[in-house]
């Protein structure tokens, strides 16, 4: 891997049944990255590779430079992933998910997040299931 990458597959595989993944690429330092395709081009399949959710059939993936299964759970704390879904409740508020994330994430700034809801003029109070989607 590029000493400049913060993600790196190489020659990724997994198999389930008849569908195949095999996958490569490397993400730049500084980059935001989005997988768009087609239902069952096995975007999520990626994700859950890289996350460690699933095993892999094959290939290396290394995350700022160390092989992802063996990552220490404190490093996951500085990578961000935003799935199709929240996870959350949809009758939970911005106030309500700060609380969960600080008891999460040792680092959670809630100040930081306040800024954030304030700057993209997200109602704190709002229920998850009222926010938009698109």
């Amino acid at each position: 891997m590029k000493t400049d990458s913060c993600l790196s597959l190489c020659g990724v595989r997994k198999r389930y049944g008849d569908f195949e993944l095999d996958v490569s690429f490397e993400l730049p330092a500084g980059c935001i990255m989005g997988f768009i395709g087609e239902n069952g081009a096995g975007k999520t399949t990626t994700i859950k590779l890289i996350l460690d959710m699933i095993r892999r059939d094959g290939g290396s993936i290394e995350v700022f430079g160390k092989d992802c299964r063996t990552m220490r759970r404190s490093a996951w704390e500085n990578i961000g992933v935003v799935l199709d879904s929240c996870g959350f409740s949809e009758e939970l508020t911005a106030v309500h998910v700060s609380r969960i994330m600080s008891g999460i994430y040792k680092s959670w700034d809630r100040q930081e997040f306040e800024r954030l809801l304030v700057n993209y003029h997200v109602d704190r109070n709002k229920r998850v299931k009222e926010y938009s989607r698109g």
